[in-house]
């Protein structure tokens, strides 16, 4: 986890940050110079993230990478999945490489306020996102799918005591989320869920509670609570603007077909979290001000636009509560 040294050593890096925004929010209209000074930001987050990856720093990699190797052990036949699942908390694992790819497609010579403020929104996610307090938030979702690959022998981390006991399909946590499928639709119109190559194995696992024909489809799924960040947190406060965009295309068709789309409201974040969640929606109000709102802005979970900025606050626990969660397993 983040000792007191290092996280003394991220205040002075959170201070540099927020005096390069000010400084940016000096140079006026000129959308490219601001948006490259803005990434430059950014990519001293990605760099320090990647460090901390490939280090014994965040608290959920640590549980994570601790929950594989037992498994390893205990269920060889789920090797090659744990194995995928714990290459997913380093820097060379789907989150961050997907961090990086939509880093580097960033438009950096912006020519007009539109093109402008999508490329400064996405910085602003990005760098937030980037955080390594706020990165390690996100592998909730990994640590519980490795316990519930493990029958119960593993405590999930942050699910509510009074569903701490319920059996969920291993898996559950990562549908809905690009990192691992996508959403595609079949010749009647129906939306179903594909998996990557490398987690196919959650198709077979999940199939017999969410899907038909061995698929798992959209409405069977988004009728159903669960307790997942990238479903609770995650899409809604780092997705792209199209991944969100499509998410609310789909609950609103959902609705419209009588499903139910159940939301739930559970607030993952430690106080560190909050407070480093604050101080990035801070650096964006202080550089755009009522900007912050604008055509591309994100869309909540109703499909309607809300400002952008705003959703920076909902990200999950942080490393410095990480351990609070880990009750330890058999």
């Amino acid at each position: 986890m983040i000792q007191p040294g290092k996280e003394a050593r991220w205040s002075g890096i959170m201070l540099i940050i927020f005096s390069l925004f000010v400084l940016s929010g000096c140079s006026g209209n000129r959308y490219a110079e601001e948006v490259q000074a803005s990434h430059k930001i950014l990519t001293k987050n990605i760099n320090n993230l990647k460090l901390s990856l490939g280090g014994e720093e965040l608290v959920n990699a640590i549980i994570a990478r601790d929950y594989a190797d037992r498994l390893a052990v205990s269920s060889p036949q789920l090797a090659n999945i744990v194995q995928t699942l714990k290459k997913d908390t380093t820097a060379d694992g789907a989150a961050f490489k997907n961090l990086l790819k939509r880093s580097q497609a960033i438009n950096l010579n912006p020519k007009s306020e539109q093109e402008y403020r999508i490329a400064a929104t996405e910085v602003f996610k990005l760098t937030t996102l980037a955080d390594p307090i706020i990165f390690n938030e996100s592998l909730i979702d990994i640590v519980n799918t490795l316990a519930d690959l493990s029958d119960g022998s593993l405590p999930r981390i942050n699910i509510p005591k009074r569903t701490s006991t319920e059996e969920v399909p291993p898996g559950s946590y990562l549908v809905g989320n690009s990192n691992y499928g996508s959403w595609q639709q079949n010749a009647s119109g129906s939306s179903f869920w594909v998996w990557y190559g490398q987690y196919a194995l959650f198709r077979d696992l999940l199939s017999p509670s969410y899907g038909r024909n061995g698929s798992i489809l959209m409405g069977s799924w988004y009728d159903r609570s669960r307790y997942s960040y990238n479903h609770d947190y995650g899409r809604g406060s780092y997705g792209s603007t199209s991944e969100q965009k499509r998410w609310g295309n789909n609950a609103s068709k959902l609705k419209k077909r009588g499903i139910n789309v159940t939301k739930n409201k559970k607030d993952y974040r430690s106080a560190t979290a909050k407070k480093r969640s604050s101080t990035y929606r801070q650096m964006a109000s202080r550089s755009y001000g009522s900007k912050s709102r604008y055509s591309s802005g994100s869309y909540s979970s109703s499909g309607k636009r809300t400002s952008t900025y705003s959703q920076f606050g909902s990200s999950s626990r942080g490393t410095s509560s990480g351990s609070r969660s880990f009750r330890g397993g058999k």
